[in-house]
């Protein structure tokens, strides 16, 4: 079977199974959805009538199932789009899953608070989020790996160029120093990535750490789901301070490797030529938009909050109408955004310094002279337009966040 262009990422074994091309074998896609949909199902049930007594942490069907969601699920995507590298309609189709996965993620965020709400205001309090803290360090963890497996690979590429570069001379000693530099620009980026997901880590552990002194609230079952949760925020802390500081020797070593390219390549090198910075500039252009578009999902998360809020200041009982919820349930979302404003306006600032370090790093490889070249100059207007994009959804962050936060104490004010 093939893909029709509107097919969008399905939740459904029979369907992919049907679907899927014939060359391929099993990927345990599939058979991931289904384990996911089982656990959504117990993760509803427990929702509307469980509770924390006697539920230890590895058997909370709400962590079971966004642990499969966050972790598992993506992973099993992964694995069948690379099977199906061969096959352009079924890679196209397999990456619309982001989007479902993240409907997924927020209709299992919105059970974990209505969990919330109806087993207690103290529990709530403490115990979903430290569930929801370790939720996010897995998956800041999930993503220091790639990023340590992609640094890892760059500082072996760099090995093997070092180890190529003394019989080379000319034209073909020249590039493979171009080559080196780009590898080693990737590699000191993948560090800087490690280090922003370091830090976000940190500030979770550091958060959710603080509910220890709570648990006297608590029955002695959540007591141990929190303190549980502790633990398992540090680990996944520790884990991903592991993933940097490995990082940061491979870059070490790559410089070492880049100036023995270099040294072997002295004397030469020839001049970049037009043609050469217009891809070079070109294929940043390409990368800092993807970044951009990273911030803007982010960016709308945040004004959607404040479009709420809004509504929320002029009419109460139309909001709570908007946001299928009762008027007196309006300061729980108030809360909700005043906690994840700072975390929205943080992700924002990291994008905005991800995407100016990329930006330097790469023109400060063009000649100067190339860059009056027309070809040249054309590819450079696109990247300050995209520059001057990244810079005003930075600032815009900062007001929309600041708004946010002023119209969230006034509703809560409001329901009293």
């Amino acid at each position: 079977m093939t893909f029709k262009s509107s097919d969008v990422f399905k939740l459904d074994q029979a369907w992919w199974k049907k679907h899927k091309p014939l060359t391929v074998k099993s990927t345990g896609l599939g058979a991931t959805i289904n384990t996911y949909l089982a656990a959504k199902k117990a993760a509803v049930d427990f929702s509307k009538k469980g509770t924390w007594e006697g539920t230890e942490q590895k058997d909370d069907p709400l962590k079971g199932a966004m642990d499969i969601l966050t972790i598992t699920l993506p992973a099993a995507v992964l694995k069948a789009e690379k099977a199906c590298s061969k096959h352009s309609d079924a890679v196209t189709y397999l990456r619309t899953a982001k989007n479902v996965l993240k409907a997924e993620h927020t209709a299992l965020t919105k059970l974990q608070s209505d969990f919330a709400k109806r087993y207690g205001k103290v529990r709530g309090d403490l115990v979903m989020p430290a569930v929801l803290a370790v939720h996010e360090n897995n998956i800041f963890k999930q993503g220091a790996h790639t990023l340590y497996k992609d640094a890892e690979t760059a500082a072996n590429d760099l090995i093997t160029m070092g180890k190529s570069a003394a019989a080379l001379t000319g034209q073909a000693a020249y590039k493979l120093a171009c080559d080196a530099q780009s590898r080693f620009l990737e590699l000191e980026e993948h560090l800087e990535g490690l280090k922003d997901l370091a830090e976000s880590a940190q500030k979770e552990y550091k958060a959710v750490s603080g509910f220890s002194n709570q648990v006297p609230k608590l029955t002695d079952a959540d007591a141990k789901a929190v303190l549980k949760n502790v633990d398992e925020a540090q680990k996944a802390r520790n884990a991903i301070d592991v993933y940097r500081d490995k990082a940061a020797v491979f870059v070490q070593s790559g410089s070492a490797q880049l100036e023995k390219i270099a040294s072997s390549g002295a004397g030469n090198q020839t001049q970049m030529t037009a043609a050469e910075a217009k891809d070079r500039i070109g294929k940043l252009v390409d990368s800092l938009f993807k970044v951009k578009e990273s911030g803007r999902a982010i960016s709308n998360t945040l004004v959607a909050y404040l479009q709420n809020l809004t509504l929320a200041e002029q009419n109460l009982e139309t909001a709570a109408k908007t946001l299928r919820m009762d008027v007196a349930d309006l300061p729980v979302y108030c809360r909700e955004a005043l906690l994840n404003g700072p975390k929205l306006q943080d992700k924002i600032t990291k994008l905005h310094g991800q995407f100016h370090r990329m930006k330097k790093s790469v023109m400060k490889t063009i000649p100067p002279a190339l860059l009056n070249d027309p070809a040249v100059a054309k590819k450079v207007v696109k990247l300050q337009a995209e520059s001057a994009d990244m810079d005003v959804m930075k600032s815009g962050m900062d007001t929309k966040r600041a708004d946010c936060d002023r119209r969230a104490k006034v509703v809560i004010g409001l329901v009293g």
